[in-house]
């Protein structure tokens, strides 16, 4: 913990500044957190820099009645400045009024919390490629509550990374909705590749130019081969050819990454920045 403060720390004091979200860190590793500000950090960083209070994403790793304990305890730690909650909706085929409910719960939670926060509401993946009633359903509650949708787009296994089909389709529902989106796991790359141990990855600059193409209307089979492209060089034309930041940057808002530079080193090389 000491050491993750630390470089996030030096990211924040760097160049790239900016690109540089909140430290994501687990509700059940609050106090781990706060004992690591109150000490030395690595590097000889010490709690009292001038760097500030540390901007913060918190996940709940409960249901709705862990929110409103895990938002408390934060708020009242002057060290840590919120910026946003994630969670997660379970679909529990035995609840009253299935996946939608629980979101349900989830969105009044929030409503009921003791400080505003930008929230992320992490949905189950859909049971087959094109999301059902129930999974829409819950996305139209995240909508109407204001809240956002977090996409789980990669993990440790195969059966963790969604197909480009199913992955649009998630974007696309979003998109309808007026509802942004971020993404974690997965996205180690910015073009869409294979790992050694045969791991499909997707790219979060596909990712990107897929969400654009969606927004413009392209539609979900355009949004897929995008998604499944793995020359960058057409992607990295599409994005110098906007003079302005597209829209698709609203709604596609950010991804959570074990790693700052890989990305960043990986745009660079890419002559994005």
């Amino acid at each position: 913990m000491p050491a993750a403060v630390g470089a996030h720390r030096r990211h924040a004091e760097s160049w790239y500044a900016e690109m540089v979200g909140p430290f994501v860190v687990s509700d059940q590793r609050l106090p781990e957190l706060t004992d690591a500000l109150a000490g030395v950090l690595a590097d000889g960083l010490t709690a009292d820099t001038e760097a500030g209070p540390l901007p913060v994403s918190v996940v709940v790793s409960g249901g709705a009645g862990s929110l409103e304990p895990a938002l408390t305890w934060v708020s009242r730690r002057p060290e840590l400045m919120l910026r946003s909650v994630e969670a997660a909706a379970r679909d529990d085929p035995g609840s009253p009024g299935g996946l939608a409910h629980n979101v349900t719960r989830i969105t009044t939670a929030l409503a009921a919390a003791p400080v505003p926060v930008r929230a992320y509401v992490e949905m189950p993946r859909p049971s087959h490629a094109d999301p059902g009633p129930d999974w829409l359903h819950g996305l139209d509650v995240l909508a109407t509550a204001d809240v956002a949708l977090k996409l789980r787009t990669g993990g440790e296994t195969p059966e963790t990374h969604p197909s480009e089909r199913e992955l649009a389709a998630c974007i696309d529902t979003a998109l309808d909705r007026e509802l942004p989106f971020k993404c974690t796991a997965g996205l180690h790359h910015a073009v869409r590749s294979t790992t050694a141990d045969g791991l499909e990855q997707h790219g979060f600059l596909n990712v990107l130019v897929a969400t654009a193409a969606l927004f413009d209307g392209d539609g979900r089979e355009v949004a897929e081969a995008l998604l499944g492209e793995r020359d960058p060089a057409p992607l990295v034309k599409t994005v110098l050819s906007w003079d302005v930041q597209p829209a698709a940057r609203r709604w596609f808002t950010s991804f959570g990454s074990c790693s700052i530079t890989e990305p960043l080193d990986e745009l660079v090389g890419l002559g994005l920045l």
